[in-house]
């Protein structure tokens, strides 16, 4: 039974990605793999999860490659952070991410109630709610940016 590389010709930002190794796969099995394999390639020195195939040839990844990979895996992380981010606390679109920003508005009243008490005392002007939540959303965008 023939060794495959599964491969993706069109990866971003590198073409020609491996991402699968099929062992002894029973011959007769090979249309499951799809239409982008290498059969019995030579894998001597090659690192599979840091590999490409081109025209054909199976070679590992440059250093240049791997860091371009590195640096678009890293673009896409902070993308979808950045996106998560402001899922909750500014554009909540999901019952979940709804409750968890009522939630976090019921902790801010009452922050603001307490350090209204303080600041009272000390003589000091009050906070409005309105005013801390705006605040709150301010730097909470500007972190959110800064990513």
């Amino acid at each position: 039974m023939p060794d495959y590389i599964l491969f993706d010709p069109t990866s971003t930002p590198v073409a020609g990605r491996v991402t699968g190794f099929r062992p002894s796969w029973p011959k007769e099995n090979e249309p499951q793999l799809g239409p982008n394999i290498l059969e019995s390639p030579d894998v001597t020195g090659i690192t599979l999860n840091a590999a490409k195939v081109v025209a054909g040839v199976l070679s590992n990844l440059t250093q240049g490659e791997l860091d371009t990979i590195a640096a678009a895996e890293s673009a896409a992380s902070a993308a979808a952070l950045k996106a998560a981010a402001k899922g909750i606390f500014i554009t909540p679109s999901s019952p979940e991410n709804q409750a968890i920003k009522l939630g976090f508005e019921t902790l801010i009243e009452l922050v603001v109630s307490e350090l209204n008490i303080l600041r009272t005392g000390a003589g000091l002007a009050v906070r409005t709610n309105a005013q801390v939540k705006t605040s709150f959303k301010t730097t909470y965008e500007s972190k959110i940016d800064a990513l």
